[in-house]
């Protein structure tokens, strides 16, 4: 195994099939400019194998690729597994499926060396549709599929606004100190999502601050089949079992009386303000969608309230950071 240092930088995937998907996000990264401190991309291919060895080799040459492979189809299983992997420096994230500027490696290598303490970084994301959905359902699908991007003049945020999952960075003893990605969230599990909102959330309990890179953004890929209705429900009735974990566990830290009631009460009003109240008024497809996605984001928050003692959500909360999420 090649050496890894302090300062230098690891550009973390985890992969599974899709190899023109690959194919293509690897040859977009083999076309940026490399910082002197850029070290390899370590690539984890999770589940069962799927013949991305060729894809890989066919770009080791430019992008140093260290290429592992383990068998549970959890992302976050396979990013605690690159984490121990590389054990130092900064790790760059980012999906297979992601389209970047040539000068993205560079934008976050000058970030690192002008600010390299106390902090994580990320940028903002477009999205390459492969078919463009109905222009009624964009606004309800998730960041992942409509994309992130930050006002004017930002250059911090603060949880519960976190970066997305390919386009952030954190130092990796920085990201192990504070016990790594939690492996019953994201890609692969019941909830299919949250595992770097968890993850960031962990780094502002440890005192690192998000700083915004405005010029590091990417475009993800986005499936026809990712942005129908039906795959949005399911998006939505899984962040509020997220929600409603966390906040069984905020009532559990600062119990009142009634608390149950008032958590969901209180999470209740606040998720009303998701409704599209002039369009259900007119019965039109978006005013339609946004009643069914109300009731699917209660149904999921109480699932989750419900089964929050399965889950060990505890140490990820800390009422000195915390503040209950609505979104």
């Amino acid at each position: 195994m090649p050496p890894f240092t302090p300062d230098g930088i690891t550009i973390v995937m985890v992969a599974h099939g899709r190899r023109n998907v690959v194919r293509q996000t690897l040859a977009g990264l083999a076309e940026c400019v490399q910082p002197s401190t850029y070290e390899h991309l370590v690539l984890i291919e999770n589940g069962p194998e799927c013949g991305l060895d060729t894809v890989v080799s066919e770009f080791q040459d430019r992008l140093s690729i260290i290429h592992n492979r383990i068998n549970s189809p959890r992302k976050t299983i396979a990013l605690n597994h690159a984490l121990r992997l590389i054990g130092t420096g900064w790790a760059l994230f980012i999906d297979d499926d992601v389209r970047v500027n040539p000068d993205w490696i560079t934008t976050y290598a000058e970030a690192f060396a002008r600010e390299p303490k106390g902090l994580y970084f990320g940028g903002p994301t477009g999205v390459d549709y492969e078919q463009r959905p109905a222009e009624w359902l964009i606004p309800f699908l998730p960041e992942s599929a409509r994309g992130l991007e930050f006002p004017e003049g930002t250059t911090e945020i603060r949880y519960p606004t976190c970066f997305l999952g390919f386009n952030w960075a954190a130092h990796i003893e920085t990201l192990m100190q504070a016990g790594g990605f939690p492996e019953q969230f994201g890609p692969g599990t019941t909830f299919g999502g949250g595992d770097e909102t968890l993850m960031q959330l962990k780094l502002r309990q440890a005192g690192q601050v998000g700083r915004v890179l405005p010029q590091a953004k990417v475009w993800h890929h986005v499936p026809a089949d990712r942005c129908t209705a039906e795959w949005t429900l399911k998006r939505v009735n899984a962040s509020g079992r997220v929600v409603g974990i966390e906040a069984f566990w905020y009532e559990r830290q600062q119990p009142r009386w009634f608390g149950t009631l008032r958590a969901h009460l209180r999470h209740a009003r606040n998720r009303l303000a998701y409704l599209r109240l002039a369009d259900i008024l007119s019965a039109n497809a978006s005013g339609r969608f946004s009643l069914r996605s109300y009731w699917a984001w209660l149904s999921g928050f109480s699932h989750g309230f419900r089964n929050a003692n399965d889950t060990d959500f505890p140490s990820l909360v800390a009422s000195k950071v915390h503040r209950p999420m609505a979104n």
